[in-house]
């Protein structure tokens, strides 16, 4: 294969007699990793390499990009990268090959693919602004919903912590699986569609692979066996049966009565059960469950219980990627803060009011209506109201506040060194800002309020009293 001089990768085309020629057309590209067994007519520029590095640099190429084939072994090491790349992460990818992770089905006849195509550009039309998102959870999302609201399904997989993966999730790179989801539907992006199975957490590291053992209740040995006991009416003895036998005839060890008449002279006792260690007796055993990970030993009710199940995308999630991913529809407040470092502050600022009186606020500005307000006023009506509250929040705004758009529709607001009489004005400019909106109702913009030291609340900490806000202000009507 040639070298080219630019440093690109060499790429070839094929035409339907599998003869490779140049094309510097826009005809739709199939990027294949290995030559496919299928011919494709010229209405497609297949471009086909066989080197990795090589693949990997001919992905952010081509905008008119239909599908990658992956037609040799390197699928598992592949995807992920193809997946992880803004220029590729939706695309369509086939694979004959075996796979740890889901792909759009084997390599498709040209018939196949351009319905494939034809399918994913009708939906991805549904989402313009697509293109502006390089933020993993918002790309898994799109990916699902680009394919007819796939589900996220768990596969069973022993080396991993909870014996199932969600391999959708480790094609993105989105950390621990659990968290995502339980993030997702708190935020109601995700929704659970069935139960796979339920599976119990080692208490200490989170994994699942328990051994469940059976310990004596007075040492905890391991070493404890089921054993047949007798009990000596006569001097109250009890021990295991055999050491009560004498010729054939049944006699106390201990005070040497001969027991001939169960119920009269002995009968045999509930505990069934002798631990060889130290030789006590008991009727049931302590079951510990013993990670086999980190060799901790649970009590078998603390276990931590996970749900396993399968999960399709929602109705908001969808909207989020259909507009609320327009940076028209999130107010323009100037620099804005993450979500932890509000967190660390808002905690900070208890800590000082709990202990120097220092007076802070807390604002939740929340809009609980932006899908019904686009429906009724229509996209462009919802931008200029956006546009003016962003500017009139602003002007009011202190050099020393700290903004946070901690939802998507949702800011937080830290007013440091706020007298508490000074919180009634701050009130006030709230509610003159949702009468000069116009249309504001339909809008439904809601306001939640916190002052410390004036309502601090024992044990409250900054990430719950921001869920409290927020409840709050969902919740307005």
């Amino acid at each position: 294969m040639p070298n080219h001089s630019n440093g690109k990768p060499a790429l070839l085309n094929f035409n339907e007699a599998g003869e490779a020629y140049d094309s510097d057309d826009k005809k739709p590209v199939i990027l294949c990793l290995g030559k496919p067994d299928v011919h494709y007519s010229e209405a497609y520029s297949v471009k086909v390499l066989f080197d990795l590095a090589a693949f990997y640099d001919a992905l952010p190429l081509y905008e008119n990009l239909a599908a990658i084939l992956l037609c040799q072994h390197a699928a598992d090491e592949a995807l992920p990268v193809i997946r992880q790349h803004p220029n590729t992460a939706l695309i369509l990818v086939f694979c004959d090959e075996p796979c740890l992770y889901p792909h759009d089905g084997n390599i498709p006849t040209e018939q196949q693919l351009t319905s494939a195509w034809q399918a994913w550009q009708q939906a991805y039309a549904s989402y313009p602004e697509l293109g502006k998102t390089h933020n993993p959870q918002d790309l898994l999302l799109a990916y699902l919903a680009l394919r007819g609201d796939c589900l996220l399904t768990p596969e069973r997989d022993l080396s991993s912590a909870l014996s199932y993966r969600y391999p959708v999730l480790e094609l993105f790179d989105l950390g621990d699986s659990q968290y995502f989801l339980k993030q997702a539907m708190r935020d109601e992006l995700m929704s659970p569609v069935s139960l796979v199975d339920r599976v119990r957490q080692c208490t200490h590291c989170g994994h699942n692979k328990l051994n469940y053992v059976d310990l004596c209740p007075q040492c905890s040995s391991l070493d404890i066996k089921q054993q047949s006991a007798i009990h000596c009416f006569t001097c109250g003895h009890v021990g295991e049966q055999q050491r009560f036998m004498d010729g054939g005839r049944l006699v106390c060890p201990n005070c040497l009565t001969a027991l001939r008449h169960i119920g009269a002279d002995y009968d045999r006792p509930l505990e069934n059960m002798e631990c060889n260690s130290c030789q006590s007796f008991f009727i049931e055993a302590k079951v510990v469950a013993r990670c086999l990970h980190c060799d901790h030993e649970n009590d078998p009710s603390d276990l931590n219980i996970a749900q396993i199940q399968s999960f399709r995308i929602t109705d908001k999630a969808k909207f989020r990627l259909r507009v609320a991913l327009d940076e028209r529809f999130s107010l323009d407040l100037g620099e804005q803060v993450s979500r932890d470092y509000l967190h660390w502050l808002v905690d900070w600022q208890l800590g000082l009011s709990r202990r120097h009186q220092i007076e802070f606020a807390l604002l939740c500005l929340s809009f609980n209506r932006v899908e019904q307000a686009v429906d009724e006023l229509g996209a462009a009506q919802v931008y200029r109201m956006i546009g003016q509250l962003g500017t009139q929040v602003k002007d009011r705004l202190r050099v020393t506040d700290v903004i946070c758009q901690y939802e998507d529709h949702s800011y937080l607001l830290l007013l440091p060194n706020l007298p508490v009489d000074h919180l009634t004005v701050v009130q006030q400019k709230m509610r003159q800002l949702s009468q000069l909106v116009e249309g504001s109702s339909a809008l439904d913009m809601a306001v939640s309020y916190y002052h410390a030291p004036s309502e601090l609340v024992e044990g409250e900490n900054g990430e719950f009293l921001i869920a409290r806000l927020l409840a709050e202000a969902s919740g307005h009507d």
